[in-house]
């Protein structure tokens, strides 16, 4: 992630102008939504294997803290983003076994 968003900003920049667009333009809902199915279901598996109480709930929490993170290093990017911000964060819903 954190490389793609290092050598190719500007994917990552058309990504986040594509949640603004779905705001506009309702139809555009479907496509975005069906991304956020797929991803969600990712992370729920892992976070199952994890020992999630709750994983679908934990995946779509850990899908927005990413979304917000990636979106706040485009806008504000800082050197050691990925372990400070990125890591920390996904860590917490996989707690040490």
């Amino acid at each position: 992630m954190t490389g793609s968003l290092a050598h190719d900003r500007d994917s990552g920049i058309a990504r986040y102008e594509f949640f603004l667009e779905v705001a506009r333009r309702h139809q555009l809902r479907a496509s975005l939504n069906e991304w956020g199915v797929a991803q969600r279901a990712a992370f729920a598996g892992e976070l199952r294997g994890a020992g999630s109480a709750d994983p679908e709930a934990d995946a779509a929490d850990l899908l927005t803290i990413i979304n917000g993170l990636l979106l706040e290093q485009l806008a504000l990017p800082i050197d050691d983003f990925e372990t400070t911000r990125l890591r920390p964060a996904v860590e917490r819903f996989f707690p040490e076994g």
